[in-house]
C-alpha cells in the first residue's frame, strides 16, 4: 500500500484535516482518443478508482472522455492536490499501459493544472463558476460545454477554443522616471 502525498509543512497540516473536494483534469498526449473504446473507458475508470484509494483519497466521481479523465476527488487537509495529481497520473498510466492490450505503450497523461477547491460538495454550478472565472464564459457556453462532453470531445479543445485573449499589460513608471 502506497503512503498518502502530503505536504512540507506539518504546522498547515493540524488546521485542515476535513476532506476537501478538488477537481481535476487529466488529457492524453496529443489529446488522442485512446478512451473511445467502451473496454479501454471501463479499465480507465477502475484503474484512476483503485490508484486514488492506495494514494488515500475518495473518487466522488468521474467521467471518461475519448481524450480525458474528468474526476472529482475528495482529499484530506494533508494531501497536497498538485503532487496528488502527479503521482496518480504516473501509476495509472503505467497500469493502463501493462493491463490493456489497446492501450500499451501509447498512454502519457498529463493533468492540467487547474484544482476546483470546495468546502462543500462539488456540483455542476460551482463547476460552471470555475469555468466562468478562468476562461470568461458564458452560462450558454458552459452548457454546451457540458453537452460536449457527454458527446464525447476533448474538453481541454472546447477550453482553448474558447479562451479570451488577455489585454496587454499597462507599463508602469519607475519612480525615477516621473521626476
Amino acid at each position: 500500500m502506497t503512503t498518502p502525498i502530503t505536504t512540507k509543512n506539518p504546522s498547515r497540516l493540524a488546521r485542515n484535516n476535513a476532506d476537501a473536494e478538488y477537481l481535476i483534469a487529466f488529457s492524453t498526449s496529443e489529446k488522442r482518443e485512446l478512451f473511445a473504446d467502451e473496454a479501454a473507458a471501463l479499465a480507465a475508470k477502475r484503474i484512476f478508482r483503485e490508484v486514488c484509494a492506495a494514494a488515500g483519497a475518495s473518487v466522488r466521481s468521474i467521467k471518461i472522455a475519448p481524450a480525458h479523465v474528468l474526476m472529482t476527488v475528495g482529499l484530506r487537509g494533508n494531501i497536497a492536490p498538485t503532487r496528488f495529481a502527479a503521482s496518480i497520473k504516473a501509476k495509472a498510466a503505467h497500469r493502463l499501459r501493462a493491463e490493456h492490450s489497446l492501450l500499451s505503450k501509447r498512454v502519457t497523461m498529463f493533468h492540467t493544472g487547474s484544482f476546483i477547491r470546495t468546502l462543500g460538495t462539488l456540483d455542476t454550478d460551482s463547476l460552471a463558476q470555475w469555468l466562468l472565472q478562468s476562461y470568461g464564459f458564458g452560462i450558454e457556453t458552459i452548457h454546451a460545454v457540458f453537452l460536449e462532453l457527454e458527446n464525447g470531445p476533448d474538453l481541454l479543445d472546447l477550453l482553448d477554443a474558447d479562451k479570451p485573449v488577455a489585454p496587454e499589460p499597462v507599463k508602469r513608471q519607475t519612480k525615477g522616471a516621473a521626476r
